[in-house]
């Protein structure tokens, strides 16, 4: 059976994206708390990451979606399009893809690409982006993306940078960690200007929109947009759990359950508790005390399932 994983990571142990337009002695402490933050947050123990061209052929994943993001242009900058993120961006594809032809993993950029890296059995990766902010707030630099090869982009993520309105991104911690590295976004804000520009340019492309990490007022702009626009483009949320299990923001309702099916798209299912049960300390582990038998039922049918066959098949949106 054919497994993709929707949302891997695998350039956190590739560095920063270097930038001709980077100050070189900023960028070493940045670099600095970047592999700290990582060694912390994102390695397992002895610094060995999650996600490397090694443990992903050790598996037998079929392909995974290859996550562009640089934190600095999230973090380390205001809370508007940081004017150099399409430059880490671009920089980032090259390094990914010098890395991934290093360890004869393949790049699909094209349902054929794709196909016959299937038929082989050749694992692959595929672009995508996490954040609108990646866009330096040009939504022109959307055509140069699907160009690159990127799949689909996400239009929020953490903080608001000026696009999109960003859920609650860890449901386990206090309001008091989400105001403090989200301390500008205006609760009544959904897309901003920029934001519905960048939407339309999505929908006039080849790339898939994910609507992950966007906040409840953002996913009704999103719905009220499309809709009225006719558009036939297929949706996804690539990692998220269901409202109906557990009662975040960030999880996907049952209304956009259904709406991301009639659109084609599909639902990656991520497995950490926090996201999947009513857990506010993410704390391992279901409290199976407080799940109606519905749920109950729900959750022993995840149970039997591994990993890997939770994994959802793209195939289907990516060809569109």
């Amino acid at each position: 059976m054919r497994f993709i994983d929707l949302h891997a990571h695998y350039p956190m142990h590739i560095g920063l994206p270097k930038s001709m337009s980077d100050n070189p002695i900023t960028k070493l402490a940045k670099q600095a708390l970047f592999d700290l933050a990582n060694g912390i947050r994102n390695f397992e123990p002895n610094n060995k990451p999650r996600i490397s061209a090694e443990r992903v052929l050790e598996s037998t994943i079929t392909g995974l979606a290859s996550v562009l993001y640089d934190p600095e242009d999230e973090f380390l900058v205001a809370q508007e399009p940081h004017p150099i993120a399409i430059e880490h961006i671009r920089q980032q594809i090259t390094d990914v893809e010098r890395d991934a032809s290093a360890h004869a993993l393949g790049v699909a950029k094209t349902l054929t690409e794709l196909q016959s890296y299937i038929n082989e059995s050749r694992p692959f990766i595929v672009h995508c982006i996490e954040g609108g902010h990646a866009l330096s707030g040009n939504p022109d630099n959307v055509k140069e993306l699907e160009q690159s090869g990127v799949t689909y982009l996400i239009l929020a993520h953490l903080r608001y940078m000026g696009l999109a309105g960003c859920a609650k991104g860890l449901p386990c911690k206090s309001n008091f960690w989400q105001t403090l590295i989200n301390q500008d976004q205006d609760p009544a804000i959904g897309l901003s200007n920029v934001g519905f520009q960048v939407l339309e340019a999505i929908l006039s492309s080849k790339i898939i929109l994910d609507i992950t990490h966007c906040s409840h007022l953002s996913r009704k702009d999103i719905m009220t947009y499309y809709t009225s626009s006719g558009s036939h483009h297929p949706i996804i949320s690539s990692h998220s759990g269901a409202q109906y299990l557990a009662n975040y923001e960030l999880n996907v309702s049952d209304e956009w359950i259904r709406f991301i099916a009639d659109t084609g798209g599909v639902i990656g299912v991520i497995l950490f508790p926090f996201w999947l049960a009513n857990n506010p300390k993410g704390k391992k582990g279901i409290d199976r005390s407080t799940l109606s038998p519905t749920q109950s039922t729900t959750y022993a049918q995840l149970e039997e399932m591994s990993a890997l066959e939770l994994a959802l098949i793209w195939t289907d949106s990516f060809s569109r």
